[in-house]
């Protein structure tokens, strides 16, 4: 399933299986697809950006599910813009060098990961579902 990123808002994305399937990954919707020869290699992209490729070597016995993201993800992205903006308010309050240019260096290295990083930039990981735990085990708090 896509998450919700801002970054990935403006990309159309597509999921290639096996280097020949290609699907349209549309945000919040789940993408299903059947893995009948193993193994199974995922990649993601939307035309200059690509994802290293994701495999499935063994068979599945329950559902898997895979998370899509990007390296410039929502906290990334905002943590670069509030410290570009804290560090060029300090500048202009103090009229140092230095600090005009270290508010560009966090923005420089999004730009550098979008543009220099094509294969780098997307992300395909397998996402860990959460077990439920038993509160009423011996030993375990309330």
């Amino acid at each position: 399933m896509r998450e919700r990123q801002l970054l990935l808002r403006v990309l159309t994305l597509w999921v290639v299986i096996n280097d020949h399937d290609l699907y349209e990954l549309k945000e919040q919707r789940p993408l299903i697809i059947s893995a009948d020869k193993l193994p199974v290699k995922i990649i993601v992209k939307n035309g200059f950006h690509l994802s290293k490729p994701f495999y499935i070597n063994e068979p599945l016995t329950e559902n898997f599910y895979i998370d899509i993201g990007c390296e410039a993800d929502n906290e990334r992205l905002w943590g670069s813009i509030l410290t570009s903006t804290l560090l060029f308010i300090v500048f202009i309050v103090t009229h140092l060098q230095l600090f005009l240019v270290m508010a560009n260096l966090p923005l420089f290295y999004v730009c550098y990961k979008f543009f220099f990083k094509p294969k780098e930039f997307i992300t395909v990981e397998k996402l860990h579902r959460k077990k439920k735990t038993d509160t009423n085990k011996k030993g375990s708090r309330r």
